[in-house]
């Protein structure tokens, strides 16, 4: 009986998204199970709705499949912000300062998620919160890793206002120090933002190495010594794995 059910799921995890459908013959190959016993699994399967023929000899997941795939995704976070903040809280539980998640949102930076420190001198990063891509380690990591065109729409604009934070720096001067930010993998900033505060930012990248999110660490300048960058960037590197991981199934924001 247990053998039965291990083959019978060797056989449904033969259909993957670049192989939706498949023949009997196709199965076997893929799961060197002997051609008899493929089919008379897959009759069984049939029975109980997990495959469908399709035509042309072949056939493909059932309407149980998709009845247990939703189950499977009622379960699943809806955001990328619900899928990142345990791992920012345990971000902030590291390092005992204010974790913050940011994206991209048109020529801007936003603030997606933050947990707050729970020290006595805190920061406070609102969700929503709208910053210029070039202000701050959290949003200077975004534009670091941006495309080529956005970058250039941002950086190089001929138009340098102040919106309350910083003016637009030298085009040729941020461009250096983009590229410095890619080569050594992380922005960092001090009264950028806010007077007296540092950040620590790293990129976060799908599985298919395109920019995600950035998640950051900041806190007022003291509390961030040089000698604790090293550290900062072990655990934001880690938490960075780990919203990659947690944001395969979800939407962006």
């Amino acid at each position: 009986m247990i053998q039965s059910l291990e083959r019978g799921l060797d056989i449904l995890r033969a259909f993957t998204e670049q192989h939706a459908q498949r023949t009997a013959a196709e199965i076997s190959a893929a799961t060197t199970l002997p051609i008899s016993t493929v089919y008379r699994l897959l009759h069984t399967l049939e029975q109980c709705g997990f495959v469908e023929p399709c035509g042309n000899a072949r056939y493909q997941l059932g309407v149980s499949v998709h009845h247990l795939a939703q189950v499977v995704r009622q379960q699943l976070p809806t955001s990328l912000a619900d899928a990142a903040l345990p791992i920012l809280r345990d971000l902030t539980a590291r390092t005992g300062e204010t974790s913050i998640l940011t994206g991209i949102i048109g020529q801007h930076a936003i603030c997606i998620e933050r947990v707050e420190s729970q020290q006595a001198v805190r920061l406070s990063f609102q969700r929503g919160r709208i910053m210029p891509l070039w202000a701050g380690a959290s949003a200077r990591v975004l534009l670091a890793y941006a495309t080529p065109v956005l970058i250039e729409q941002v950086v190089c604009s001929s138009v340098a206002q102040r919106r309350g934070m910083a003016v637009l720096p030298d085009c040729t001067a941020m461009q250096q120090e983009l590229a410095q930010i890619r080569a050594q993998g992380y922005a960092d900033s001090i009264g950028e933002v806010d007077a007296g505060a540092r950040a620590i930012a790293v990129p976060v990248f799908t599985a298919d190495q395109r920019l995600l999110a950035g998640v950051s660490v900041a806190a007022p300048c003291e509390r961030i010594s040089d000698a604790h960058v090293p550290l900062l960037l072990e655990w934001l590197h880690g938490a960075a794995a780990q919203i990659q991981a947690a944001a395969r199934f979800v939407d962006r924001l």
